[in-house]
């Protein structure tokens, strides 16, 4: 399926929360806000160095602002840069412990990531988000794949059914779940072939 950054949807262009109390602050918070928007508008150009530069200026004039770390880990995660998004990704579990699409990125860069695949580590942030947001398809999306890439394929069935069944009661876009259906028939295939290779399938 289609690179989702662990099925995160990009987020609307907010500007960062600055203080706005002097002329300072509202020029500061104003440039911190055009930069992001600026970041955003490249990634949907397709010109990811310059979104890089974008938020990095952000970050500059904003030093520490989780929203704008968040967004370059997003970004690092679609340019293949997993072990920077991660070490970003990783500051920020320490800071926001209970926030589910941190911990989601991190299992989609653990499950998915190259070089740092890891799956233990990955079932480990993909049970952390669904805590925090059992409600939510793309996090039950990404549990799917990190028990796939476990060699789990019972469980990554399970977490992949109830993706879609929660996309389907929510009246998500058919091409949504087109998607989600794509990885549970990747899966189901994986745990076909497992099970005759174990000889325990059920076919004759």
């Amino acid at each position: 399926m289609p690179l989702q950054i662990g099925t995160y949807e990009a987020a609307s262009n907010t500007p960062a929360r600055v203080e706005t109390s002097d002329s300072t602050n509202v020029v500061k918070s104003g440039r911190t806000a055009f930069l992001m928007d600026a970041g955003v508008q490249y990634i949907d150009e397709g010109e990811y160095a310059e979104a890089e530069r974008a938020y990095l200026r952000a970050l500059v004039n904003d030093p520490g602002n989780p929203d704008i770390r968040f967004r370059l880990s997003t970004l690092y995660i679609m340019m293949k840069r997993y072990k920077e998004a991660a070490d970003i990704l990783n500051a920020l579990t320490v800071e926001f412990p209970g926030t589910s699409m941190i911990h989601n990125n991190l299992a989609w860069i653990y499950a998915t990531g190259d070089e740092m695949k890891n799956g233990k580590l990955a079932l480990r942030h993909a049970r952390e988000a669904i805590l925090s947001g059992p409600t939510q398809p793309p996090l039950w999306n990404t549990l799917a794949e990190a028990y796939y890439v476990f060699g789990l394929y019972d469980e990554a069935l399970r977490a992949s059914e109830c993706a879609i069944d929660l996309l389907k009661t929510q009246n998500a876009p058919e091409k949504k779940i087109a998607e989600f259906e794509e990885q549970r028939t990747k899966i189901l295939r994986a745990q076909q072939a497992y099970k005759r290779l174990l000889g325990t399938d059920d076919e004759k």
